[in-house]
């Protein structure tokens, strides 16, 4: 067994016990933007999920794959998704000036990724990042212990 965490390459789960809760993915989704390992927030529209804003103080959790498909397959609107509430998983980071380390706060970026919590509310951290993501590379994936 690995000494240090080691990213999963065909499931959003890393380590550790998870609570996963069943919603629906709404209209109001970007149906593109809806794939496994991005956060999702409650739309209080029509009882559902949509991607995430930046620095959302209401994020549920984060997609996990469909039982029949693959990591990078979106979930369509009116698909019924599961959802990461609590555990260690993979999330996707945005590219950016900063990246991050081990240790480091996570809020919510554009469509759902994760970047390095930058602003002066705390309300919007959603995690802590367990590995690192180099500074100003490509979009990657992080480990996340979720708030």
């Amino acid at each position: 067994m690995p000494g240090y965490l080691v990213k999963p390459t065909n499931s959003v789960l890393v380590q550790g016990v998870h609570q996963i809760v069943e919603m629906k993915v709404g209209a109001n989704a970007t149906a593109a933007k809806m794939l496994p390992k991005i956060w999702v927030i409650y739309d209080a529209a029509d009882g559902s999920v949509k991607e995430a804003a930046a620095d959302s103080v209401a994020a549920l959790g984060v997609l996990m794959e469909a039982p029949d498909q693959g990591i990078a397959t979106a979930y369509a609107v009116a698909d019924q998704c599961r959802v990461v509430t609590k555990g260690i998983v993979l999330c996707t980071y945005l590219s950016s000036a900063t990246g991050c380390t081990p240790g480091d706060a996570l809020a919510t970026v554009a469509d759902g990724k994760v970047g390095k919590h930058t602003s002066s509310n705390a309300a919007c951290i959603v995690g802590k990042a367990l590995s690192t993501v180099a500074s100003g590379g490509a979009a990657t994936d992080v480990i996340v212990e979720l708030f």
